[in-house]
């Protein structure tokens, strides 16, 4: 029996390694998307492999609802997501799909009313865990025998917290993987990359938790301490990227630092860097850090679990948000790069615990346990 897999993503336009953990059971499991984009269709189903996509305005009136409004849950989800959900919902066969939701917090509403219709759902936990407790809490208290919402998380950690504070959910430790296909099949060119030159590299979304002001700052410092023409190029797009031109503009680094925005592929850009750095304030469990590791480079991150779970002993760590330790991080790699070659060894060794083929046999057995 053929299973589909409705993914439910915030934003189309960043969801790319949803696209391709979809590609990767592609031929176990088709998937379809559903999420809000500004961008066109066309490239929206570019950016998830041309996956099916529904934009969420059209299937619902609002999907976010603060904690704090949740227990009125039943009244909002009754006015503003009930009516086009339920009928978008009952074009699909509950014993044929699988609703995968990655962003619990924001759609929390059509958990409740997917599971109230009695289709399987499953969430992924993206986002740090002590901030989804309220609705995990709601969840535990209405779960029983018969529930269908279960959950996956990516590192020890989470794992541990589900176990203690909710024993009686579903939960599966699933990592993410590297897709050699994606990584290697690279048409994108970076001409500001030169050969010769030492630079530093990070791939992440602009966003507050990803701490790419962090890296900038340590990066004044560094350059202050250097002798050399030093190069920090980062890969990504959102939020914040104009405040992180700024950023750039008035710590004097234009032309040190680099924002290439959105890249598909990656090859070129790993293969021309020295060090890659994850300055992360919070992370679930990065994809780039592990196309980084499977790259042989030397990498550089934050003391967070998400990164401690990728990397373990193959990481160079310093204390997250501390723009000083970063800075003397990069630094004493750079004058003594010979001391810590060995860590882009491990790191290449360590790229082998995130295979396609575990990846794809874990949720192969997962997916189809849930639908029996």
């Amino acid at each position: 029996m053929a299973i589909t897999i409705i993914r439910f993503v915030r934003f189309i336009d960043f969801s790319g390694g949803a696209g391709i953990g979809s590609k990767m059971l592609s031929e176990y499991f088709p998937s379809m998307f559903v999420g809000l984009y500004n961008k066109t269709p066309e490239q929206v189903k570019e950016i998830v492999f041309n996956f099916p996509i529904y934009n969420a305005k059209d299937i619902i009136q609002k999907i976010y609802i603060p904690y704090r409004l949740a227990k009125f849950i039943s009244f909002f989800l009754k006015f503003f997501t009930g009516f086009r959900f339920r009928k978008f919902l009952k074009k699909f066969d509950k014993n044929k799909v699988i609703l995968h939701f990655h962003h619990l917090h924001f759609f929390y509403p059509l958990v409740k009313v997917a599971e109230d219709m009695g289709y399987i759902v499953l969430v992924t936990v993206h986002q740090e865990l002590k901030g989804m407790f309220p609705i995990l809490k709601k969840i535990a208290k209405l779960n029983h025998a018969k529930s269908k919402c279960k959950f996956v998380v990516f590192t020890n950690d989470t794992l541990n917290i589900f176990n203690s504070k909710f024993p009686n959910l579903f939960v599966k430790k699933i990592c993410n993987a590297v897709s050699i296909s994606h990584v290697m099949n690279s048409t994108d060119e970076f001409p500001k990359l030169q050969k010769g030159v030492f630079s530093f590299g990070c791939v992440s979304r602009l966003n507050p938790e990803k701490g790419i002001d962090i890296l900038i700052k340590a990066f004044r410092v560094v350059i202050n301490n250097s002798n050399s023409d030093l190069k920090l190029f980062i890969i990504g797009k959102g939020p914040l990227f104009e405040e992180l031109t700024s950023l750039i503009d008035d710590l004097n680094l234009k032309n040190n630092v680099f924002l290439l925005g959105y890249v598909d592929n990656v090859k070129e850009f790993f293969s021309h860097i020295d060090v890659y750095v994850q300055p992360s304030r919070r992370e679930a469990f990065g994809r780039a850090l592990i196309e980084a590791t499977y790259f042989g480079k030397i990498c550089v991150a934050s003391d967070i679990p998400g990164n401690r779970e990728v990397l373990g002993s193959a990481g160079v760590y310093f204390e997250s948000e501390n723009v000083s330790a970063l800075a003397q991080t990069l630094l004493d790699i750079y004058n003594s790069f010979e001391k810590y070659k060995h860590f882009g060894d491990l790191a290449k060794k360590r790229s082998t615990f995130f295979s396609e083929e575990a990846f794809i046999e874990n949720y192969r057995d997962l997916y189809t346990s849930l639908i029996k």
